[in-house]
């Protein structure tokens, strides 16, 4: 397969550490990174996270990532915008990106 760019999308997702566990919602994946934002504040650069996706088709996948930026998303910092990198990819996990639309 060849490689994916970003991909534009609005995916639930659970996002477990040793310390924090909370919901968001993904923005942007590739095969590298993910974007996601949610209402957790505490959220340290360098903190590793198991990342649960649930697709619009009911697939489930869970990525192991490492929290790279995270900043107050404008105007009133109710959400924190986050991205990751994507430690671990799970072996179908180029096949579940090259099937969002």
């Amino acid at each position: 397969m060849s490689p994916v760019s970003k991909k534009i999308v609005n995916l639930r997702a659970e996002l477990t550490s040793d310390s924090v566990s909370c919901d968001g919602f993904i923005e942007n994946l590739s095969e590298n990174n993910i974007c996601c934002t949610t209402t957790e504040k505490n959220l340290a650069p360098g903190t590793e996270f198991q990342v649960k996706i649930q697709s619009d088709s009911g697939e489930a996948l869970n990525i192991d990532c490492k929290l790279t930026w995270s900043y107050e998303t404008p105007p009133y910092g109710v959400t924190n915008s986050i991205g990751m990198e994507i430690l671990n990819q799970p072996a179908h996990y180029r096949t579940f990106l090259h099937k969002l639309q």
